[in-house]
């Protein structure tokens, strides 16, 4: 008798809630007229940020917080909640981290350890007042075929967050408009999500397509029809759109950017960014890789449905596939221990509480669990929603940060070893203990306020933030930046020292000589000489000259001696040079 199966059908997204961050560094602007490269941080740190931002962000719709805080999200069944869960769950998450940890990410806090009234002012946030919506266009097929599907989604909020000294992030959090008996399919949220994080097009299919790119992306304010932005009008009147997102550059194939110092980002991005685009004395450098962080909270009808191979998908924020796995299975042998935080992925046999699962692969963070769990996955106000976004964005903002400053300090390093222009060498280093002084100070700080090995007392906080730190390489880019940096700083050091010891010798120098020539003086201008009025006999001529010539012959001794140490000393010096090097 044959056994007939149960038939597993493919999960439905039944709720999507994506969080894309845009870190970005800023930077005074150099002057045309001085070839000096920038290496100094310094757009007076936070202030000149939060200035520059402010005074554009007016216009724009843009709000300063009083405090970095998240809205509570509203019932994902349309149920209102408790305005006090606003106050209740942002008290939650300043629980839930270490006292240094909630002055980074909650703005201003008292220490106890400081004298009088200090304060640290690590972080300012804007937040849009009036966008509430956007919708993308993905077009399904190669070469950019058709058909193209619309997905819309309610942007829960637009923030941009200020960090001192000299890096900012982007917040975009969205909800898609998921219907009931109207879901997503596990492959179009796999779809959407792979291309909403693009801060530019990696590739090209076609003269008008950009690969893992939307066809269109438009945003919407609240009471507006139109949107406030739309990348396909903007494409329509250019004639173009992949080129669009590329800012200060000629629309056209050939004009795509070819250099370093083309800095490519989305229009919708720049958008979202225009305050600070706008200052007249920053320069804002976004990142070089055109994937953005992400965090995604997704909720199935089924999670145990989801196969093998979508699992690392989701992993990953790859696209959607066919095939069993997207890489082989030698590539994916430690996956599930390196990516997956199993603690409450137990079995039906083992629990009977519906299963969760997180994903963390450093740029891509991912909460699946199932939609029917109203009592903690789906819980808005307590449950694991809650704390996605309270408490693991955060912990990722943390993470995405530190990795941020540490390359914007590898760049400055690298910025003090450019060639001078005008003679084609390397500008010695002697000659910027300014700068380098600078960069040292500005690592300590990072060392001392924002580098965090543990972000909270929890043991899931610092299991989870123990892995953001691992697969972005946190700490082995740390390690790298201080090393040359203390190389740097110790052959400044040397340079210095051995600058003084040459000083040290050509005074020594000068003081033998200038001794002897006292010690002549001296002796020529004592009574021992036949010369005034008197007459003075053979013998007293014989005895002032053996007089002068033994004091010469002394002196000249002394000087000798002093000659001889000197050398010994060059001597051993150079010997110890040489073992050194």
């Amino acid at each position: 008798m044959r056994i007939k199966r149960p038939q597993i059908f493919p999960p439905v997204v039944q709720h999507y809630t994506e969080v894309l961050l845009l870190p970005f560094r800023v930077q005074l602007k150099r002057d045309p007229t001085q070839h000096s490269a920038r290496a100094t941080p310094n757009p007076t740190s936070l202030a000149a940020m939060a200035t520059a931002f402010a005074s554009k962000a007016g216009k724009q719709n843009w709000g300063r917080l009083e405090s970095a805080s998240i809205k509570a999200a509203a019932s994902h069944r349309g149920a209102t909640i408790d305005p006090q869960w606003d106050r209740w769950q942002h008290y939650a998450a300043v629980a839930y981290f270490h006292p240094t940890v909630r002055s980074f990410l909650f703005g201003s806090y008292h220490h106890v350890e400081c004298d009088g009234d200090g304060v640290n002012d690590y972080l300012q946030v804007f937040r849009h007042r009036t966008l509430a919506g956007l919708s993308v266009d993905i077009a399904y097929g190669w070469n950019g075929g058709k058909p193209i599907r619309s997905y819309y989604f309610d942007v829960l909020r637009a923030d941009v967050a200020l960090l001192q000294p000299d890096v900012g992030v982007l917040q975009l959090e969205l909800r898609a408009r998921i219907d009931e008996g109207a879901h997503w399919s596990l492959a179009d949220m796999q779809k959407v999500r792979d291309q909403l994080r693009r801060l530019f097009p990696p590739y090209f299919e076609s003269a008008t397509n950009g690969g893992h790119y939307p066809s269109a992306l438009r945003l919407y304010t609240a009471g507006d029809d139109a949107p406030a932005y739309d990348s396909a009008a903007k494409a329509k009147s250019q004639e173009v759109s992949f080129t669009e997102g590329f800012a200060n550059l000629a629309l056209g194939f050939g004009d795509i950017p070819l250099n370093a110092s083309s800095s490519p980002g989305a229009g919708h991005w720049r958008f979202l960014l225009a305050p600070l685009l706008d200052a007249a004395q920053l320069d804002v450098i976004l990142p070089g890789d055109d994937r953005l962080p992400s965090f995604s909270f997704v909720a199935l009808d089924d999670p145990r449905a989801v196969s093998e191979g979508d699992w690392v998908r989701l992993a990953y924020a790859n696209v959607p596939g066919t095939d069993v796995l997207p890489y082989s299975r030698a590539f994916l042998k430690d996956f599930e221990q390196r990516h997956c935080y199993d603690r409450f992925w137990a079995s039906a046999a083992d629990s009977t509480d519906s299963p969760s699962r997180i994903l963390n692969c450093g740029y891509a963070f991912t909460m699946v669990g199932k939609y029917s769990d109203e009592y903690f996955f789906m819980d808005a106000e307590k449950g694991a929603l809650a704390t996605f976004r309270q408490i693991y964005v955060r912990m990722g903002l943390i993470a995405h940060f530190q990795k941020t400053a540490l390359l914007g300090a590898t760049a400055r390093l690298s910025a003090l070893s450019w060639r001078d222009n005008s003679t084609g060498s390397l500008r010695p280093y002697n000659e910027r203990e300014a700068q380098i002084l600078s960069v040292y100070q500005h690592f300590i700080e990072f060392t001392h306020v924002f580098w965090f090995d543990e972000v909270s007392p929890q043991e899931q906080g610092v299991e989870m933030f123990a892995m953001w730190q691992r697969e972005l390489r946190s700490k082995a880019i740390y390690d790298e930046v201080r090393q040359e940096l203390k190389d740097l700083v110790e052959y400044v050091g040397a340079e210095r020292a051995k600058a003084q010891q040459a000083t040290v010798e050509r005074f020594t120098r000068t003081a033998v000589v200038l001794g002897g020539l006292g010690v002549i003086a001296g002796i020529l201008g004592m009574n021992v000489l036949p010369f005034g009025d008197g007459e003075y006999t053979g013998k007293d001529y014989f005895d002032a000259d053996n007089w002068v010539a033994s004091a010469l012959a002394v002196t000249l001794a002394l000087c000798s001696t002093g000659l001889v140490g000197w050398l010994a000393h060059r001597r051993g010096a150079h010997g110890i040079n040489r073992r050194v090097r």
